[in-house]
């Protein structure tokens, strides 16, 4: 019975001493150090030399240079820069009519302001006020008629599309759409003065 007893404490004492000499190895861990990349310099384009700027001018279309003038037609050239060549003839239509919308808006409120001055003294303020509603709605009724591109020229420049167009507006017709809607108001053309100056105006445009 002894000997049964010393065996099974032998038996476990060997287990303990077993399990302390078993030990685990913790998980290493891995730090990954994230390095941010170096920013991207972009050097600046190179200014352009006095050659390619003298190539540049002598490149521009005769049309673009001087306007063609004639007396019921407003013209503009439009000029875009793009390395998308759909993109550069865009930007040279939009520019254009940029220059013919500020064309129009002088031409034809130059034409409100000769007729509000030679029918009223100017001090009538419902007579102000209905001739600028009268210019301003027949200024933005150009936008949605009458442009007309008459002319187009490409020309490739350091990797770039550079797109010239011309166009024209008929600012006769304009001025004519004004003066019916002066005739058109009871405000501006029941003044005593108003149908002799709308036929000066009339044969003017006309004359022209």
């Amino acid at each position: 019975m002894q000997k049964q007893i010393n065996l099974a404490l032998g038996l476990g004492l060997m287990t303990v001493i077993a399990a302390c000499q078993t030990t685990q190895t913790p998980p290493s861990t891995t730090v990954t150090t994230s390095v941010a990349p170096a920013p991207t310099v972009t050097a600046p384009a190179a200014p352009q030399t006095a050659a390619q700027v003298q190539e540049t001018k002598s490149n521009i279309p005769d049309w673009c240079v001087v306007l063609p003038t004639e007396v019921d037609h407003l013209y503009a050239c439009g000029v875009a820069k793009s390395d998308n060549l759909n993109f550069a003839r865009r930007r040279a239509v939009l520019d254009a009519k940029r220059q013919l919308a500020d064309a129009i808006n002088g031409r034809i409120s130059s034409v409100m302001n000769d007729f509000v001055a030679s029918t009223s003294s100017g001090a009538n303020e419902s007579i102000q006020r209905r001739s600028e509603s009268i210019t301003r709605n027949v200024i933005e009724e150009t936008g949605l008629w009458g442009y007309e591109q008459i002319g187009s020229d490409t020309q490739a420049e350091n990797n770039k599309f550079r797109h010239y167009v011309l166009m024209r507006f008929p600012i006769g017709r304009a001025q004519m759409r004004l003066l019916a809607k002066i005739r058109d108001d009871d405000t501006l053309y029941g003044q005593s003065k108003a149908k002799q100056k709308i036929a000066e105006l009339e044969g003017s445009i006309k004359s022209n």
